[in-house]
């Protein structure tokens, strides 16, 4: 699926919380479409945020991590993942990707003073950190009604014909309902391992450009260095410094399709020590150099306008 949009842009805070796009005018969620291809995302690295979010995949396939869980998403599937987990998502086998995202405050479909309805329905998935995640098989048929739902949903966004908020509010609440008939039942409370997470992923968004050691990083989650490594490496899958390479290589390619910096400069600008070691490390990581890729952003860029 080809779509000429701008790249919806994330906000994230120093915490890695994202502030979730502008939600649909007097409902209170956000919908819309996240993009992986040339000229908008190559990835979206961790971040997590209060709402609960819903994805689609439209086209392609995704791969979502939520902390150490992984799924792989093709066409027509889907994930819900749990307010506060921390994630992230690229496509698969680099291939180009569009998925829709929800985002739903909660409070927007049910008042907390509601107690027999938030406590029955909404508090015990909400403010329970055992669960991360659910993904949505096109192939069972309760999920398949929600995905479906999903679709119907962001259409009507889209046309907003007459009496289109209740309709949405509608789809809302069926969708909810039919997940919470899923969902296994919930451990009280978000884990101490998801809070550590945020607090190291928020801790290098901060000072990435500058020399980070493991012993500065380990002492901000209060671990030793050796725990803060097993830690890192079991919650997300790579080392810190795989992590911090990579964030690394994220903010620059940003700056080479954004600014005008020279490469040296935007080396220097994100933490890498010299050029060269800027260049082989983003080659490693895209498959090009920070000069190839530029030009080619800059020509996907022109051919958009």
């Amino acid at each position: 699926m080809k779509n000429n949009t701008c790249p919806v842009p994330l906000h994230l805070l120093s915490n890695q919380q994202e502030l979730v796009p502008q939600p649909v005018k007097g409902l209170g969620f956000s919908a819309y479409l996240m993009e992986f291809r040339q000229g908008a995302y190559d990835s979206v690295n961790w971040h997590w945020h209060i709402e609960t979010q819903f994805c689609m995949v439209l086209s392609g396939s995704v791969e979502f991590q939520l902390e150490k869980h992984r799924f792989f998403v093709h066409e027509g599937g889907g994930l819900w993942i749990n307010s506060g987990i921390v994630h992230r998502s690229f496509p698969l086998d680099c291939d180009e990707a569009v998925f829709l995202c929800i985002d739903l405050p909660l409070h927007t479909l049910c008042s907390a003073d509601d107690e027999l309805l938030w406590s029955r329905y909404f508090a015990p998935v909400l403010e329970n950190g055992g669960i991360s995640g659910f993904e949505l098989r096109p192939e069972t048929p309760a999920q398949q009604d929600i995905l479906h739902r999903l679709l119907h949903l962001w259409q009507l966004c889209q046309s907003q014909p007459c009496g289109f908020e209740l309709r949405c509010r509608a789809e809302l609440l069926e969708i909810w309902a039919a997940l919470v008939g899923l969902l296994p039942l919930p451990d009280s409370g978000q884990s101490d391992a998801s809070l550590r997470l945020k607090l190291i992923l928020g801790f290098i968004e901060q000072h990435y450009a500058q020399p980070l050691t493991l012993a500065e990083i380990a002492k901000k989650a209060g671990l030793s260095r050796s725990e803060c490594s097993r830690y890192f490496r079991k919650a997300t899958g790579q080392t810190l410094f795989q992590y911090l390479i990579q964030y690394r290589i994220e903010q620059s390619a940003r700056l080479l399709r954004e600014t005008e910096h020279s490469i040296a400069q935007i080396a220097a600008e994100v933490g890498f020590g010299s050029q060269s070691h800027y260049t082989d490390s983003f080659r490693r990581e895209k498959g090009c150099t920070p000069l190839q890729y530029r030009l080619a952003a800059h020509k996907e860029q022109c051919l958009e306008k």
